[in-house]
């Protein structure tokens, strides 16, 4: 599951969905949407901390999201909290995704939502806000406070999201604790969530053994010397921050054998991964980058199955990948180059009044494993604008981002396949739509890609599915 920084926002407006599928000769991997029409879970939503998607014992798709227009969030001109945190499944051979479920309830904002799904399972967490950009019901001024407590919740379902226990405050966190960005994973009854304490910089880790019926107090597996200290969103402006402390970003994975934290370690974007026993204790600590894993917000992602795991980080030089295999006294296979910036494969994609093409850098390598060798990576490719890579600072307006599939069938030693999973849509920087962060899962063999869409001037938003067919 993964999760990204949403440095922007805007009123959500109308949308209009512009497709465009596009692959390559190398392989016969094309993406359709799920299901096939609209493939849109819900239109006019705010994704910060990233859409997710996991699968279910019986076939369901379980996705997670986050809104401010949808239930009574304010931003829809309601009264109750500025962003909730909702819920909502496909049945398996459905026709349309399920109405959203709030699970962050209506009295405090939420987000930075995440979700892993085991079995029957579904499990989610989140953060809570006093408050977010305006002031409800409607209207008033900009006034994220990043000083405010962000304290984090547990949710579970049993029934593959059918019904749903309470959601139970983490242990160990102070009423001042102010979580950063969290990510989650599962194996049998074991239950894994990474964040930073953005007072003290360590990466924390809950451990759940009995399938989130309880959680031990979180243990430290690393530290941070990086810090996100820009202030909240005023006057509409950015840039803007959202930890206003320390910041690692880890994203955590477990093969059952072993648990894997990754997280960026100094402020020139050193990149580590630590390796735990399923306790999240005993770690060993691998520097896998020495600078720039952080650059173009491309921090580590992290996937697991029942003896590999995978980490990801991009840098300004390209995406790349390694894959530890067994348990603490197991190995990596060695950094691998998933691909070089600028990439040139996708040359005919123009991005807004620039003739250069969509993957100058690129963000978010997300990865997912394939059988018993393979691992795949949905990576947000973008263009360069005077200069700035990536750039989400509403000023610019033409850094637009195509959504590509890579695919490797060794382990990552080598990723010869590439498609276009979703293509930004027109030549100029209105109307066009970018498709980038998310979430991808493997379920029963057939691998889906979750992103969160918008338009390049931030003004609407949605969250999109497809499954890949040859992956």
């Amino acid at each position: 599951m993964s999760r990204s920084r949403r440095l922007s926002w805007s009123v959500p407006l109308a949308i209009v969905a512009v497709v465009v599928i596009a692959g390559t000769a190398l392989a016969a991997v094309s993406f359709s949407f799920v299901p096939s029409s609209p493939g849109v879970i819900k239109p006019w939503t705010w994704d910060n901390g990233d859409p997710a998607i996991g699968g279910g014992s019986n076939g369901n798709i379980s996705t997670i999201v986050v809104s401010d227009s949808q239930g009574s969030a304010c931003f829809a001109g309601h009264t109750g909290p500025q962003l909730q945190v909702f819920y909502s499944k496909l049945p398996s051979g459905g026709a349309a995704w399920s109405p959203l479920k709030n699970l962050s309830g209506t009295t405090s904002s939420a987000d930075r939502g995440t979700l892993a799904t085991q079995g029957s399972n579904v499990y989610t967490a989140w953060s809570t806000q006093k408050q977010y950009y305006t002031k409800c019901p409607t209207g008033g001024s900009y006034n994220f406070d990043t000083s405010q407590p962000r304290i984090d919740f547990f949710r579970r379902s049993t029934d593959n999201g059918t019904t749903w226990g309470s959601p139970v405050k983490l242990p160990g966190q102070s009423t001042t604790f102010r979580g950063d960005y969290m990510y989650i994973a599962a194996n049998g009854t074991n239950v894994y969530i990474a964040t930073t304490n953005v007072d003290t910089g360590k990466i924390i880790l809950w451990v759940s053994t009995n399938s989130g019926s309880s959680f031990a107090p979180p243990v430290n597996v690393g530290a941070t010397t990086n810090k996100d200290t820009v202030p909240g969103q005023t006057g509409g402006n950015c840039p803007c921050g959202y930890t206003g402390g320390f910041s690692g970003l880890p994203a955590v994975a477990t093969n059952g054998s072993a648990v894997g934290v990754a997280y960026t370690a100094t402020a020139t974007g050193a990149e580590k991964i630590a390796i735990c026993n399923t306790g999240g204790t005993g770690c060993t600590t691998t520097s896998v980058a020495s600078s720039g894993a952080n650059k173009n917000f491309g921090y580590s992602q992290a996937a697991g199955d029942s003896t590999r795991m995978v980490f990801t980080w991009t840098t300004p030089a390209g995406a790349f990948s390694d894959v530890w295999s067994g348990g603490t006294g197991g190995s990596f296979g060695g950094k691998k180059t998933i691909t070089a910036f600028p990439d040139a494969n996708f040359a005919g994609q123009a991005c807004a009044s620039s003739t250069t093409a969509c993957n100058q850098a690129g963000t978010g390598a997300i990865p997912v494993l394939i059988g018993t060798t393979g691992v795949g990576i949905s990576l947000s490719e973008c263009n360069t604008v005077s200069g700035v890579s990536c750039d989400e600072s509403q000023t610019l307006l033409k850094s637009r981002e195509i959504l590509v599939w890579y695919e490797s069938s060794n382990n990552g030693a080598s990723y010869g396949t590439h498609t276009l999973i979703k293509t930004a849509t027109g030549n100029s920087k209105n109307t066009s739509w970018m498709s980038e962060y998310g979430s991808t899962t493997n379920i029963s063999g057939t691998i889906y890609v979750l992103w969160n869409g918008h338009s390049d001037d931030y003004g609407v938003y949605d969250v999109e599915v497809k499954k890949c067919s040859g992956c």
